[in-house]
């Protein structure tokens, strides 16, 4: 029954969310007057049992359950009216920040942290059970280390819903989905309720920016740091600045940005923002290859990282000699031309040179990451000359982001169904042209059924059907991040390379 678990809630909020005294009573009634009812249930509540939980499934999934069968809400917008319950038990953003600054100022930046992620977890704004049901696994096999994950987290609409979203009407408020004006959003079909989310403020390069979690992280404490303006991605000087500072503010997160340019840009380019967390990601562990001195910035250790892409490392204690530096890669990279690798800095489409970049503090050194990029398309690659090309899009088209470029690759949930298939063919229990002729999204994976075949026949077991793909999977992932280096590994791309650092000053 519905009003009982709304006094399950209550019980929640006062166990793991900071619900205090009276504060419960005037909680109680704001359920009573969203929903309707008039007076609460007198039955009592488990608390024992609601103390046990460490996350908020069980209400949750209560709550759906009754909301739709007592005619609350529907399939549709229930998740909406349940943010909005969840959000009347949890602390105020105010109250938030002050529990938040309590425990970084008596324990520290990293048990603040701790708190703050674990709260939105309970609160459910941190889709935690979700996010635990993506397929991960680290590819040892190539030559560099990279991550590859299959996304399950977000979930899917039903055609359903995605009619009813089309119907409603859509709104210029706020602005877009990383606007500090969602703090309290009660949301809609087209835009995601954010009455649960919660943010701390902080300085970077002397603006206002404020971190979050993003609810369906890619991995571990995922955060986000969100420039208080809406203003436009820009990698610029500041740029270098702002991520260096979020070290002293958050000294155990890496941050770095996605590049301002389409294509090798992250999804949201109308919004400044980095992305986060205590993640290592494969680019951190790779090798210091071939080491540069600049007479200049003496205190900075430059080196071209041995891995996929076209990654410069610097790393000092000083991190204004950084800063300074990096501003040097970027201004020469803006302008920089070598036809003969296939690199045009601008022409009648625009400008097509950016940086991808990225900090962290090892040990007592400052260490900024930066990924040279080219958005260039051409006859032969429409969508990008360096982004993945055509022959790998059945595992993955999208643009190549922060967290790709750096080895952790996030592939779309239908992958799991689809290489479920592939295995079923491989091992024989299905032919290819019957799942080429009944199943249509099957059909990108065409060239690739047909490899595999040729190559390891249809008389494998089903644990060697899928090595065989998961490693299909890996070839394909070094194969995108090879497309998008600049300047590739071989004598000819490390000749340009060289010709590049010359042009900055080594």
């Amino acid at each position: 029954m519905l009003l009982d678990t709304l006094n399950e809630l209550v019980e929640y909020g006062k166990a793991h969310l900071g619900l205090e005294d009276l504060d419960d009573i005037y909680a109680r009634n704001t359920l009573l007057m969203i929903l309707g009812f008039d007076e609460p249930s007198y039955k009592a509540v488990d608390v024992e049992h609601i103390k046990s939980l460490s996350r908020p499934d069980e209400l949750v999934e209560k709550l759906t359950k009754e909301l739709v069968e007592e005619g609350k809400a529907d399939s549709s917008n229930v998740h909406l009216l349940i943010d909005e319950l969840i959000g009347v038990v949890s602390y105020k953003p105010q109250e938030f920040l002050r529990k938040f600054n309590e425990i970084k100022l008596s324990k520290g930046t990293d048990a603040a942290l701790d708190f703050f992620y674990d709260y939105q977890i309970k609160n459910n704004y941190v889709a935690k059970s979700a996010i635990d049901k993506n397929i991960v696994w680290e590819d040892t096999s190539h030559r560099y280390k990279m991550e590859i994950s299959i996304n399950l987290s977000k979930p899917e609409k039903s055609n359903a819903d995605i009619l009813k979203a089309k119907l409603e009407k859509s709104t210029a408020y706020p602005k877009c989905l990383l606007c500090e004006e969602n703090l309290g959003y009660w949301g809609s079909l087209k835009k995601a309720p954010r009455r649960t989310i919660r943010y701390v403020p902080c300085k970077l390069g002397g603006e206002d920016w404020f971190l979050q979690y993003s609810p369906y992280g890619y991995y571990y404490e995922h955060a986000i740091c969100i420039n208080r303006k809406h203003a436009d991605m820009s990698i610029n000087h500041g740029t270098f600045t702002k991520l260096l500072d979020f070290l002293d503010e958050f000294p155990g997160f890496f941050v770095g940005s996605n590049a301002d340019l389409p294509i090798v840009g992250g999804s949201i380019l109308s919004h400044e923002h980095y992305q986060g967390g205590r993640h290592l990601l494969p680019v951190f562990s790779s090798k210091e290859g071939k080491t540069y001195v600049h007479e200049e910035f003496k205190d900075v250790r430059v080196s071209h990282l041995k891995w996929y892409n076209s990654t410069i490392k610097l790393a000092s204690k000083n991190k204004e000699s950084i800063a300074k530096l990096a501003c040097r890669f970027l201004d020469e990279w803006r302008k920089y031309d070598d036809e003969s690798v296939g690199v045009i800095s601008n022409d009648n489409n625009g400008l097509h040179n950016t940086i991808t970049p990225c900090s962290r503090k090892e040990g007592e050194e400052y260490a900024l990451y930066l990924i040279l990029r080219n958005n260039r398309c051409d006859e032969v690659n429409p969508e990008g000359i360096f982004h993945a090309h055509k022959e790998y899009h059945n595992i993955k088209k999208e643009g190549i982001g922060l967290i790709e470029a750096m080895g952790l690759f996030i592939l779309p949930a239908r992958l799991k169904r689809q290489m479920g298939t592939i295995e079923e063919i491989l091992s024989g229990k299905v032919t290819s042209s019957e799942v080429l002729s009944s199943q249509e999204d099957m059909g990108v994976h065409k060239d690739m059924i047909n490899s595999l075949v040729s190559k390891y026949g249809t008389k494998n077991t089903l644990e060697e059907s899928k090595d065989i793909v998961t490693k299909y999977i890996g070839d394909t992932c070094e194969h995108i991040l090879e497309n998008t280096a600049v300047f590739k590994e071989n004598e000819a791309g490390e000749e340009a390379f060289d010709r590049f650092m010359k042009k900055v000053g080594f």
